[in-house]
């Protein structure tokens, strides 16, 4: 072989022999990362990331075939009633709900029997479309979207009436008579037909969710009623959906609601009950305010003295809660003793030991635009009036601003000063 051949063909085999280690420390470092991608095709094929696709029945036949099918997986069923034209106050709702299940279930049905005469049923927002948008990107997993014939088969006029007295007839249930009995009707109805484990229910409707838990409790039903706190905007109005109704300067003016409330708190507290309660116990004198902590929340405020925020442009948060329970012991008719064709819930009640705090108070109303159907000072157990001896108060307020019918309530409790 000549020379110049031999060094050729040894350079060729070198080149190959290099040629082929490169390509086995390329495999080699190649090696972990088709490992790592294995692992993850196989573990997505083991757990398949959560994908909802929301179901929409519309009969109470597909409703309870999804129901049964939830049933059978094992899971645990949240549910969330509304008329629709949800807000981020029923969003929070949704998310709050899945904290309490492993599937949630929301209606929308905008119920005929809880709207009386000359009251806004045919004009109340209806907003089909982007409800299912936000429901479905809340994760929910199936709605329930009937019409009048799947909730009341027999028609509205034949069907059975649920009514929770007492507590149906004061407040908000006395400037709109048979307002509560709707809304028990339809909820038990909703709730024989969902048979949920849990049910979520907004705190700004604070008399609705005593009834609701009210009428859970003497049925028997085996469901969770859950409170959840009021969403508010920055400028700490109540989320509604009939807040639609306000103008642009009403819209303005509507914070005023909420800040008389916390006006009131802060008289009542830097007052104490013994004070500010006609004929109160001395023992009480001194006693201030402090907002406790929220269900399920963090209590790092709870114990603070309250200070009221400025009427115009304080930030308000979720209000603190201590939620209620479902029973009434007497307590309404033991102390509120109220005349047939009484306005319940007239603001200016010389029986309420709170009535000089609640005339100011529906005066701030009157002279900032409103037109107050009642402020009230009530027991958070079960909107009695209270006592010398009750601290654990809410304050409600409805009040109307141009075409919005507006509600607003500010839990309190009342303890001694340190």
């Amino acid at each position: 072989m000549k020379p110049d051949a031999f060094w050729k063909v040894r350079k060729e085999r070198r080149g190959a022999e290099a040629q082929r280690t490169q390509r086995k420390s390329f495999q080699k470092t190649l090696r972990p990362l088709r490992l790592c991608a294995l692992r993850v095709i196989c573990q997505s094929l083991k757990f398949p990331p959560r994908t909802t696709i929301m179901i929409i029945a519309q009969s109470v036949a597909d409703l309870k075939r999804e129901i049964a099918r939830l049933r059978a997986a094992g899971q645990r069923i949240a549910f969330v009633p509304t008329l629709g034209n949800l807000h981020a106050g029923h969003r929070h709702l949704m998310e709050q709900a899945r904290r309490y299940a492993d599937a949630v279930v929301a209606s929308i049905y905008v119920n005929p029997l809880q709207f009386g005469p000359g009251e806004d049923l045919s004009a109340y927002p209806r907003t089909p479309e982007q409800d299912r948008a936000l429901l479905g990107a809340c994760g929910v997993e199936l709605l329930f979207f009937p019409d009048d014939t799947a909730i009341y088969p027999r028609g509205r006029a034949q069907s059975t009436r649920v009514e929770v007295p007492e507590v149906s007839d004061i407040l908000c249930g006395a400037v709109r008579p048979g307002h509560f009995r709707g809304v028990a009707t339809v909820v038990h109805r909703l709730f024989q037909i969902v048979t949920p484990d849990v049910a979520l229910f907004g705190k700004k409707d604070y008399q609705q969710l005593l009834v609701i838990r009210l009428m859970t409790a003497d049925f028997g039903l085996p469901i969770e009623i859950v409170g959840v706190d009021t969403v508010r905007d920055a400028d700490g109005l109540a989320m509604s959906s009939r807040n639609v109704y306000l103008t642009a300067t009403e819209r303005r003016n509507a914070p005023k609601l909420a800040a008389t409330l916390q006006a009131l708190a802060g008289r009542i507290g830097n007052q104490g009950v013994s004070t500010a309660m006609d004929g109160g116990s001395a023992e009480n004198a001194g006693a201030v305010f402090r907002p406790t902590a929220m269900d399920g929340g963090s209590a790092e405020n709870a114990g603070a003295d309250f200070r009221p925020t400025a009427m115009d442009g304080g930030r308000f948060g979720l209000l603190p809660s201590r939620g209620i329970t479902p029973s009434m012991e007497g307590r309404s008719a033991e102390r509120e003793a109220v005349p047939p064709g009484t306005n319940a819930g007239a603001v200016f009640r010389p029986e309420s030991g709170f009535a000089a705090h609640e005339a100011q108070a529906a005066e701030q109303l009157t002279a900032a635009g409103f037109r107050p159907e009642y402020v009230s000072v009530r027991c958070q157990q079960d909107l009695a009036l209270p006592g010398p001896g009750d601290r654990q108060l809410v304050i409600l307020a409805a009040a109307w601003l141009g075409r919005a019918r507006l509600i607003d309530n500010l839990e309190l409790e009342l303890k001694p000063a340190a």
